[in-house]
C-alpha cells in the first residue's frame, strides 16, 4: 500500500511540475505580457501597453556577463538603425545593479532604451530562463518572434522576421 501511494504522490508531483512549467511558457501568436519597467537614464517607467497600435517591439532580455549577449549586441544595434520607423529596441537588463548596467552601456555606447529587471520578473513573465532572450511584439501586442540565446545567423533570422512577418 505504501508502494502504490508513494508512486501516486510521485506522479501527482511529476504532473504539477510539468504544468507549472509550461504555465509560464508564451506562444507566438500569444499576447504579450504588459511590461512595466524603471528606465536606466532616471526614474521614469516604460510602459509597452503605451506603444500600442503605434510601434512593433524588439526586446532583448540581457545581463551584462552574457558572453553571447556581448556578440549580439552591435547586430541588434545596426538593425535599430534599420528599422527605426517601425520598431522601438528595447535592451532588458535581468537582475542586475543600475550603476554596472549603467557603465556597461556607457563604454560600449549603446545607443538602444535600457529598463531595469531588477528581480527577473518580466523575463520569467515571457517564459525565460537565460539570456539573451529576444521577443518581437507586433504593434497589436502579439508574440511574433521568441528566442532564447545566441549563435551567430540569428540575427539574419530576426532580420528576415522584421523584413516579412511585421511589414
Amino acid at each position: 500500500m505504501n508502494k502504490t501511494l508513494a508512486k501516486y504522490f510521485f506522479l501527482w508531483i511529476l504532473i504539477l511540475s510539468f504544468d507549472l512549467a509550461l504555465c509560464g511558457m508564451v506562444k507566438i501568436g500569444e499576447k504579450a505580457p504588459a511590461i512595466s519597467l524603471m528606465k536606466l537614464e532616471n526614474r521614469e517607467y516604460f510602459e509597452s501597453e503605451k506603444l500600442l497600435g503605434e510601434k512593433n517591439m524588439v526586446i532583448c532580455f540581457f545581463s551584462t556577463w552574457s558572453k553571447p549577449f556581448n556578440k549580439e549586441i552591435p547586430n541588434l544595434i545596426k538593425m535599430s538603425k534599420e528599422f527605426d520607423d517601425d520598431c522601438l529596441f528595447l535592451l532588458v537588463a535581468v537582475k542586475e545593479k543600475k550603476p554596472l548596467v549603467r557603465d556597461y552601456i556607457e563604454r560600449r555606447d549603446i545607443p538602444l532604451q535600457v529598463v531595469m529587471d531588477k528581480f527577473g520578473k518580466t523575463i520569467k513573465n515571457f517564459g525565460g530562463k537565460e539570456v539573451p532572450m529576444v521577443v518581437v511584439i507586433d504593434k497589436n501586442g502579439l508574440i511574433t518572434y521568441h528566442r532564447t540565446g545566441y549563435e551567430k545567423g540569428d540575427e539574419i533570422k530576426l532580420t528576415e522576421h522584421l523584413n516579412t512577418d511585421l511589414k
